[in-house]
């Protein structure tokens, strides 16, 4: 076999196992994605039960002195010593 055509196959055989290995990471992350979405439905369905529960109209968060809650997970831009 020549240089030029074991360098093809080396190169062949790099590609399947790539493929192999991102088929198999892809199924994981699927399965990932999946077990995240019947979470997020889990805890829909319970922020609904909990408003339900405090008489909160549907559809609508509960408010404290007209100013909504939220949340701010950006990073500092410097680092905290």
């Amino acid at each position: 076999m020549s240089d030029a055509q074991e360098t093809i196959a080396s190169l062949e055989a790099r590609l399947q196992a790539l493929v192999e290995h991102y088929a198999v990471e892809r199924g994981e992350m699927a399965e990932q994605l999946s077990q995240l979405l019947e979470e997020n439905d889990r805890l829909k369905r319970q922020v609904k039960q909990l408003e339900h529960s405090a008489g909160v109209p549907l559809g609508q968060s509960q408010e404290s002195n007209g100013h909504a809650l939220t949340f701010d997970f950006s990073l500092p831009d410097q680092p905290v010593s």
